[in-house]
């Protein structure tokens, strides 16, 4: 199973001290973008070691394989995108790099001669008006022990109290009264950072008919984490 903290920490490892060269790709003083992040997916276990080093055009072609299409509004730690056109991508025309959250990325870039962190937005081939494509990584962990990994579960359970919802996350042996949509969103972002898991989810409609929620349903599904 690979490690979307491995992979990062190849990025993080090199940030700043390597420069950015497409015929010199290969390292280990400069890379490109695709052939930084071919190299960080070997050192997260996504490739074997063996692995050619390809381009933006070869990523497009690990759909399936090695990555999954998400959208942009999913996209989080450890995921990748690859702008261009399929087919069309290599060389100046495509780029790629991988997420550190949804609104920050880690590539190799010639904007900055070299690996760095800066903000998706306008970084991403974007500002050239190219089409971005957002991929999760299939098979990932998010690093720490099997032990670990079960020593809590989280679920959630909902309840309706005078008329009104009452909403409580369990993790583990903690609880937490969820107050708020944001709130019930932000557990479930939660789930997906720790499981890289989509939570089960119901409508809950409020007795006014004002509104629904997106509650996340845990009790169906136990989580590990």
């Amino acid at each position: 199973m690979g490690d979307i903290n491995k992979m990062i920490q190849w990025m993080k490892d090199r940030e700043g001290k390597v420069k950015y060269s497409q015929p010199n790709r290969l390292g280990p003083n400069s890379y490109d973008c695709s052939s930084a992040v071919y190299f960080a997916l070997i050192a997260g276990n996504f490739l074997p070691t063996n692995t050619l080093i390809g381009n933006t055009d070869s990523l497009f072609r690990l759909e399936g394989s090695v990555l999954k299409r998400i959208s942009a509004s999913e996209a989080r730690k450890g995921d990748i995108f690859v702008s261009g056109y399929p087919g069309g991508s290599s060389g100046n025309n495509g780029h790629t790099g991988i997420f550190l959250d949804n609104q920050t990325i880690i590539h190799c870039t010639s904007s900055l001669n070299g690996i760095g962190t800066t903000p998706a937005k306008n970084w991403m081939g974007d500002y050239m008006g190219l089409p971005v494509y957002y991929y999760r990584l299939i098979n990932q962990s998010s690093g720490g022990s099997e032990e670990n990994n079960r020593k809590g579960m989280m679920r959630m359970f909902a309840y309706m109290v005078e008329g009104k919802p009452e909403v409580y996350g369990v993790w583990g042996n903690k609880v937490f009264h969820l107050t708020s949509e944001a709130m019930y969103k932000d557990f479930k972002n939660i789930v997906l950072d720790q499981t890289g898991k989509e939570c089960k989810t119901y409508k809950w409609k409020l007795p006014n008919n004002k509104s629904t929620f997106d509650l996340i349903n845990l009790m169906a599904e136990k989580v590990n984490i």
